[in-house]
């Protein structure tokens, strides 16, 4: 089977500065096997719509299936991975809180939507459909896609839905954030931040861990440790999956050689590139290439 990887860098733009929301379709394996650990500033709610998923947010996996709504909060790392080859699909929104007057701070943005920014507020990740407010989560979630289009005054609309959707996330009582990430915890997501922000912004650079473990702060020795422990993944390995997936990404989209894209995203011999490709990705480069270019 052809597999392919989704990262999501923080940099990437969600909708517009005057209306910051997006909305996202993606079928996997097709959009990704495998979404690297990533965060945004952005607030993101998705639905399965198909099939099961193992979706990592913060560090708790939750295995999610057709049906569930998933709530990601601002800054929280979270990922996702293909389920035993099983097909799936996701209809997610993303937008920011700014959409909903957090620059103002007026009295209801302080009380019910800044806590979310801060992490004093966190609701359950997943909300599956026997959960009482699931029914008025999900109708908030489908009158927001259905004034998608920002005209006619569907933005009024949206606005007014993602506050009803707010005030239900207010109900569902939620956790303290020691429960989702202890105060460490926090405090070492914190300083691998600048850490993937330079992988993201560097990675067909030559890097080591003595490099990234220097701009965090932690030895190297413990650097590997919170990393593995964080992203539940080793660092070279992510730093070779976010290679290999922007190779990828220029073999779907370009004509360039193979020897070329390889150069470009970090990697110095053909026979190495080949290998490591084909042991994420399940098949060569040009077979890659060859599938997504017919």
């Amino acid at each position: 089977m052809i597999k392919d990887t989704t990262i999501f860098r923080e940099s990437k733009s969600h909708g517009s500065r005057d209306y910051p929301i997006e909305y996202y379709e993606h079928d996997v394996p097709e959009s990704y096997c495998q979404m690297q650990p990533h965060w945004h500033e952005e607030f993101e709610i998705t639905k399965i719509t198909l099939g099961s998923l193992i979706y990592r947010i913060g560090q708790e996996d939750h295995l999610v299936q057709e049906g569930d709504l998933l709530i990601i909060t601002s800054d929280t790392l979270h990922a996702a991975h293909q389920l035993d080859n099983r097909r799936a699909h996701t209809s997610t929104i993303v937008f920011h809180l700014n959409l909903l007057g957090l620059e103002q701070m007026d009295r209801c943005t302080k009380k019910y939507i800044e806590p979310y920014t801060q992490k004093k507020t966190v609701p359950t990740p997943v909300i599956h459909p026997d959960h009482p407010l699931y029914q008025k989560l999900l109708g908030c979630l489908e009158e927001i896609w259905q004034y998608k289009d920002p005209h006619h005054g569907n933005e009024l609309l949206v606005k007014a839905a993602l506050f009803r959707l707010f005030y239900h996330l207010w109900e569902l009582a939620p956790t303290p954030s020691s429960q989702v990430y202890s105060p460490e915890a926090l405090r070492n997501i914190e300083r691998l931040k600048p850490v993937l922000t330079y992988i993201h912004e560097h990675y067909a650079e030559p890097m080591t861990i003595e490099e990234l473990a220097s701009i965090s702060g932690f030895s190297s020795v413990h650097f590997m440790n919170i990393f593995k422990k964080v992203l539940d993944t080793p660092c070279m390995e992510y730093i070779l999956s976010y290679r290999i997936n922007a190779a990828s990404q220029a073999l779907k989209e370009t004509d360039a050689p193979i020897m070329k894209i390889a150069l470009e995203n970090g990697f110095q011999n053909i026979p190495y590139f080949n290998r490591s490709f084909k042991a994420h990705l399940g098949c060569t480069p040009s077979q890659y290439r060859k599938y997504y270019q017919k």
